[in-house]
């Protein structure tokens, strides 16, 4: 089978790397043979005027140029995050290529954090009708989906690859507790959820360190307890080796109730305890009390927190369970089975033009 990927992002981008780019070692492995193209790209540092407008306006449609001249050369299509025009789509189709349309956000509603699809939803609409499989992060946005009548819908969270992400020896005598987030700008406003409680608990406890990888923009942030580092995939592992607690604060709102919790897979398969809010996916990837606790009050937060801080062996159950089940459930090594069947059988099925 020949399949041609159209991402969203490069590598870098973390819904194309986990959804496209790192299946294609196991795919390949198959048999498949697989092309990706990469739509969009994100601005590095300072750019002129000139540049962006180039990134953002005419780059984009040299790449949809060459994503078409390669549709004729393959057998399934699939399409990573990125709303295609419909006139692509209908040609595609018209060409008899079936279509997967992957996405891992709730991209058909508005993020609170300022970036928004929301003039695209005709477009979104278009695509998640007509494709011959639809690929999901969780059943929030199943449920979306099912709404416009698709009912062809494959179910994938994260996945997470649990041979880069693996479970590091930690000492433990006269060593201080690590209470870790990993993020982006975007997410990064979630952490005013918790800041209360973590200043908190660093003034109890001054054993307790707080490290943020990736956010951006916070104010009124003590850098007596707090390590801000800037996020790049060569440096994560290393980043999330030394936290001790992972969490993943979220508001409760129609973005978030369709999020993925990559975050949550991440500090899973490195032997991590996750304390999370109760939102969307994370209500089936933290088994409360388990592999981790969901909270929801501040005053909840707080006394998961120090339950972890206090209890180095409670720590060390929940990270040991939270690989257990990143392993059994959430690995591409199960998740690639999955996705291979479902190619499989709309290969067989062809195209359903309408």
């Amino acid at each position: 089978m020949k399949i041609l990927f159209l991402t969203l992002g490069s590598i870098e981008l973390a819904s194309s790397r986990t959804r496209v780019f790192q299946y294609i070692p196991y795919l390949r492995e198959w048999g498949a043979k697989c092309k990706v193209v990469v739509q969009g790209e994100r601005a590095r540092g300072k750019e002129t005027e000139v540049r962006r407008l180039w990134r953002k306006y005419v780059l984009p449609w040299m790449r949809f140029v060459r994503f078409l001249a390669n549709v004729f050369c393959y057998d399934v299509i699939f399409i990573q995050k990125v709303l295609i025009p419909e006139w692509i789509f209908i040609l595609i189709q018209w060409l008899g290529k079936p279509i997967v349309f992957d996405f891992d956000d709730a991209i058909y509603t508005i993020n609170p954090s300022g970036l928004s699809i929301s003039r695209d939803r005709h477009r979104f609409d278009h695509i998640v009708k007509h494709s011959n499989l639809v690929v999901l992060e969780n059943e929030y946005n199943r449920r979306q989906v099912e709404t416009l009548g698709q009912y062809n819908i494959l179910i994938i969270t994260g996945p997470i690859d649990i041979n880069r992400y693996q479970p590091r020896a930690k000492i433990v005598n006269g060593r201080e507790v690590v209470i870790g987030w990993i993020g982006s700008s975007t997410t990064t406003p979630d952490l005013e959820l918790v800041w209360p409680v973590l200043r908190k608990l660093v003034v109890k406890y001054p054993n307790v360190r707080v490290e943020l990888v990736g956010a951006t923009g916070l104010l009124g942030v003590e850098p007596t307890y707090v390590t801000i580092k800037p996020w790049s995939l060569d440096s994560e592992v290393d980043d999330l080796a030394r936290f001790d607690i992972g969490i993943m604060p979220l508001a409760d709102n129609e973005w978030t109730r369709g999020k993925g919790g990559y975050k949550l897979l991440q500090y899973m398969a490195m032997g991590i305890p996750c304390v999370a809010s109760p939102v969307g996916v994370n209500v089936n990837i933290v088994r409360d009390g388990v592999n981790g606790f969901l909270v929801r009050s501040v005053l909840e937060w707080e006394q998961a927190l120090e339950r972890l801080i206090r209890d180095h062996e409670l720590r060390r159950r929940m990270g040991e369970e939270g690989r257990r089940i990143a392993i059994q459930e959430y690995s591409f090594e199960v998740s690639v089975q999955k996705l291979i069947g479902a190619l499989k059988a709309i290969k067989s099925y062809g195209n359903k033009f309408s």
